[in-house]
This record gives structure tokens, C-alpha cells and sequence, in this order.
């Protein structure tokens, strides 16, 4: 067959042997420019909340409770407490937490103010022990004292009856 007798596009692709398909190919052309980004689609609904998970190991903590203020101070019965047995008010602003049975007075302990009238009122853990009547330890000494917004205790430290606190006894 001779070029005459064939007419312009009448030949396809599989007119054509493997070899001559494979020798039609050409060089690779550069890459085309990026496309605009496109729009952002609709956002799709929440998906039910999971299952609680397990619960975690126990603390580390000897003892810890929540103290509520006042002329008669108590342990917060809506929070979690361990190993403080009950509180004492030697005056205002002035407590003795007394612990658990076999939890020593001597170690060191941590106190941060609660539910505080306002941001210059706190809590003190004064490392120290209270002492009883016949002079033996009685319990974790602490006090709650108010800060004015001048950030100066007036007369010396004020001492309020106004904060309750947590404490923790590590």
C-alpha cells in the first residue's frame, strides 16, 4: 500500500504494528500551570460524643479535702475528700485541719483558696503544725487572709473568715 491509495484519516491505531505505535510517541511536555484552588465545601455535622473512658489509677495524694469557711468550718461534702478527718477554727481566719489516723502532722502540705470573695483574698499553709492543749501536734495550721486591691495588708496581715480552701497532703 502507497500513500496515494490511502485516504487522509481513514488509518487508526491498530492499523498500525506494535513497533511503529511504540516509535509515535513523543517527548514529554512541560507541566501545565496550577488550577485556582476551588471553594471550600460545606462543613458536616458533629458526630456523637464518645463513650466515657475507664478510670484512671488512684492519686498519690495521703490526704486531701475541700474546707468550707465560716465561725463553724466542715469539710465540703460535694467534693472528694481523703484522709482529713475534720477542721477546727482557732480564731478568725485561723484553722487546724486535723488528719487521719496514721497521716503524720509533720509533713509538708499545700492550701489554694476557693470560691474567694474577690482575687485578693488566699489561703497560707504555714508548714507547721497545730498544736493542742497539752502541747502535742494536732493538726495542718492554716490560714486565710485578704490582700486589698492597693496590694497592701492594712495594719499587717488581715485575717478573714471570708475563704475557703483546698488542702493537700502529698
Amino acid at each position: 500500500m502507497n500513500s496515494k491509495k490511502v485516504k487522509n484519516r481513514s488509518l487508526g491505531l491498530s492499523d498500525f504494528s506494535r513497533a511503529t505505535r511504540t516509535r509515535l510517541k513523543g517527548e514529554k511536555g512541560d507541566q501545565g500551570a496550577s488550577g485556582e484552588t476551588g471553594l471550600q465545601g460545606a462543613r458536616g455535622e458533629t458526630g456523637a460524643q464518645g463513650a466515657t473512658g475507664p478510670q484512671g489509677p488512684p492519686g498519690t495524694a495521703r490526704a486531701y479535702a475541700r474546707i468550707v469557711p465560716g465561725l463553724i468550718p466542715s469539710i465540703d461534702p460535694s467534693a472528694a475528700s481523703q484522709g482529713i478527718d475534720s477542721v477546727v477554727r482557732h480564731g478568725t481566719g485561723r484553722y487546724c485541719v486535723h488528719p487521719a489516723a496514721g497521716i503524720p502532722t509533720n509533713l509538708p502540705f499545700v492550701v489554694t483558696a476557693i470560691d474567694a470573695f474577690n482575687r485578693y483574698e488566699y489561703a497560707v499553709a504555714l508548714n507547721n503544725t497545730c498544736v493542742s492543749v497539752s502541747g502535742g501536734p494536732e493538726g495542718f495550721h492554716v490560714q486565710t487572709k485578704v490582700l486589698y486591691p492597693d496590694g497592701m495588708f492594712p495594719n499587717g496581715a488581715e485575717l478573714t473568715d471570708d475563704v475557703g480552701f483546698n488542702i493537700v497532703v502529698p
